[in-house]
């Protein structure tokens, strides 16, 4: 009957799981298939505008775009830090309670026992470590990724720039010069 209780209790855990995960799927798609939606919209709204126009609108969409991402990156973050110091701080708690027991229970306390709960509780350390070496490798990855979406806006805002050249060619001109640029520092960065 024990068998039969502990049996149904982990079914159950793991059909919740896999309810979570379908819904955690069907969630990211339907944000992916919306922000497509909102491209095309967005794309439709500004197609009768004029250049300058465009291009304002153009920036602070990118702009927007990178609050978004940064909110969401820094809640990730946080998340990842959290878990990381709370790991930690249980490995030192099983340390700390394994010395306890040494001192309270002096004639009983047996040498495996001992050496099972300073280990556990260095293996536990050495995953809370791990967790903060995720967090600081997240924050670099994700510094890396903001600034080239931070390069973006700025070409969007040069975009803006010389979209306000009433001069066709002065303006055909420096758009033909930013391109060479862009082309150029993505040259660097490749190499």
């Amino acid at each position: 009957m024990v068998y039969l209780v502990e049996y149904s209790f982990w079914w159950g855990i793991i059909c919740k799981l896999k309810d979570l995960y379908k819904n955690h799927k069907i969630k990211v798609d339907s944000k992916f298939e919306l922000s497509i939606i909102e491209d095309d919209i967005f794309l439709e709204e500004i197609k009768g505008l004029s250049n300058e126009e465009k291009a304002l609108k153009q920036l602070s969409k990118k702009q927007a775009d990178i609050e978004k991402y940064l909110t969401l990156n820094l809640a990730h973050t946080k998340i990842i830090f959290a878990i990381g110091v709370f790991i930690i701080f249980i490995g030192i708690g099983i340390i700390a309670s394994t010395i306890i027991s040494i001192f309270l229970n002096e004639n009983s306390v047996q040498l495996i026992v001992i050496v099972s709960g300073f280990l556990g509780g260095l293996l536990v350390d050495a995953v809370g470590a791990v967790f903060i070496l995720m967090y600081t490798k997240t924050v670099e990855s994700a510094n890396k990724f903001q600034s080239n979406m931070v390069e973006t806006a700025n070409t969007y805002l040069g975009n803006v720039l010389v979209s306000q050249i009433a001069n066709n060619e002065l303006r055909e001109q420096t758009l033909s010069i930013m391109a060479r640029e862009l082309v150029q520092a993505d040259r660097v960065l490749d190499n």
